[in-house]
């Protein structure tokens, strides 16, 4: 702000013009922050994983749709205020309290495969990521713990084929076992890498 006139601002329009300022400054910054919160909403909610985030106690604050479906809620509100353990199998939850919460406090993040149990009792295999969100803090330092998250994918898919793949090599197993003829396999420098029971007998 300027004026062709000497001293046609005052201190006093000075010290307004400066508080007008910095009002604007926090709203610039607000809508900054709020932009910023909206598009990590977005990205959260339209995101393939399940996603929860939970108050340190266990009590959830937030699930997106991918979890909702998961768990088979439709109503993601559905979920704020439950606790973390109803979507694990009664089993785990020992587990969940001995072990794994322990783990994660310490280091602030924990993965593994765990089970989710979904409303209508039907387990799911799952790979879980879970950490702790803290408050920022001063370089080289840990900030204040104040939430958990955890991403979940399903990992049905991939359970059924390595029991599939387990299954193919039992029956393999089974066959170079029990048949009376000579079978092997080599690699390219003709080293043995499987042979039949009755082969390596007629070899010694």
């Amino acid at each position: 702000v300027q004026s062709n006139i000497t001293n046609a601002l005052t201190q006093e329009d000075q010290l307004l013009l400066e508080g007008l300022c910095g009002q604007i400054a926090i709203a610039i910054h607000n809508t900054q922050l709020l932009e910023s919160a909206n598009t990590f909403r977005q990205v959260i909610a339209s995101s393939g994983q399940g996603i929860t985030i939970a108050t340190l106690d266990g009590n959830l604050t937030y699930a997106n749709p991918a979890f909702c479906t998961l768990v088979g809620e439709t109503d993601p509100q559905a979920l704020v205020g439950e606790s973390l353990f109803s979507y694990y199998p009664e089993p785990l939850h020992a587990r969940l309290r001995e072990e794994i919460l322990p783990a994660l406090m310490e280091h602030g993040h924990w993965q593994g495969e765990l089970a989710v149990l979904s409303r209508t009792g039907v387990e799911t295999p799952t790979l879980e990521n879970l950490a702790i969100v803290s408050d920022e803090a001063v370089t080289g330092e840990r900030g204040e713990p104040r939430y958990l998250t955890r991403q979940v994918s399903d990992i049905t898919a991939r359970k059924e084929m390595e029991e599939a793949l387990a299954m193919e090599r039992h029956l393999l197993h089974a066959l170079l076992d029990n048949v009376p003829d000579h079978i092997y396999f080599k690699d390219r420098e003709s080293r043995f890498l499987r042979i039949s029971t009755a082969n390596a007998r007629w070899l010694n």
